[in-house]
């Protein structure tokens, strides 16, 4: 790693100023669409909804309007693995969350049934790009879980330790599964 002097740094832009500086010229130079500011502004184009093999991936999105909005990713062949699956796990994760939103949180479905001789598979299902940790947020996305998978029934849930989602899994899914 390189490093600078103490009269060099000072005179340095400030290393978010720099990133900032990089991010605008790529854009002016490969034409790439201006990065968005505010959730509202977030356009997804046709093909960043579709899987390379033409199969929509983007399942719900809460709208432009939603101050709050949150997008749920996955393909009919994950929901349909999702409600045939007796126990699932969610979690979610900050650090590689894209800007505009707090954190991913991934839905996953054990697959293989019941008989412990069978190999057991854990798949994750639905990708939810969530904009804050708050127990609303998670309710809201439980909600459209529920609707996105009617049939299912799990047996099993295992959620991490973010008390918003347990509290709403609770709330939502426990009085309709």
């Amino acid at each position: 790693m390189l490093t600078a002097s103490e009269g060099t740094a000072a005179k340095l832009p400030k290393l978010d100023s720099l990133k900032w500086t990089i991010q605008r010229q790529r854009a002016i130079v490969l034409s790439a669409p201006v990065q968005p500011t505010a959730l509202a502004e977030l356009v997804l184009p046709a093909e960043c909804q579709r899987t390379a093999n033409g199969e929509q991936f983007l399942l719900y999105d809460s709208g432009e309007d939603d101050a709050h909005r949150f997008l749920i990713f996955g393909t009919q062949r994950n929901l349909e693995m999702l409600q045939q699956s007796k126990i699932w796990l969610a979690d979610g994760t900050f650090k590689t969350a894209p800007l505009l939103f707090a954190q991913v949180y991934v839905v996953h479905g054990l697959r293989g049934g019941d008989d412990p001789m069978k190999t057991r598979h854990l798949l994750p299902s639905l990708f939810v790009l969530l904009p804050n940790k708050t127990e609303d947020t998670y309710h809201r996305m439980w909600e459209q879980i529920r609707i996105l998978c009617p049939l299912a029934q799990p047996e099993q849930i295992l959620l991490d330790f973010e008390k918003g989602a347990i509290n709403s899994f609770e709330h939502v899914c426990l009085t309709q599964w």
